[in-house]
């Protein structure tokens, strides 16, 4: 898959953002919009972890909500030292933490 094809794909699919968001993928494409001189990062669907709060529907799937605060700080902290100014579109634990 290709750059193009990869952005395309996340536009379309927010389910596959929240999986690169959560990941080390999710924190290199950021340091790549850096470098490639984005003026700004829009965020939707990376919502966090709520601790007390189901984090799906399908309770089967995994989730972080066992580390909870500590879990948003850490992927918060990420966003951060990507360097680059991040919206959320959506409300986000990750930017309360």
């Amino acid at each position: 898959m290709d750059q193009k094809e990869m952005m395309e794909r996340l536009k379309r699919d927010p389910a596959a953002l929240q999986a690169v968001m959560q990941s080390q993928d999710g924190q290199m494409l950021l340091r790549l919009l850096r470098l490639c001189n984005a003026a700004e990062v829009l965020l939707a669907g990376a919502d966090g972890y709520r601790p007390g709060t189901a984090a799906y529907a399908d309770t089967g799937l995994h989730t972080h909500t066992g580390r909870g605060a500590a879990y948003n700080a850490q992927l918060a902290g990420a966003i951060r030292a990507a360097g680059l100014p991040v919206r959320f579109i959506t409300p986000s634990e990750y930017e309360r933490a």
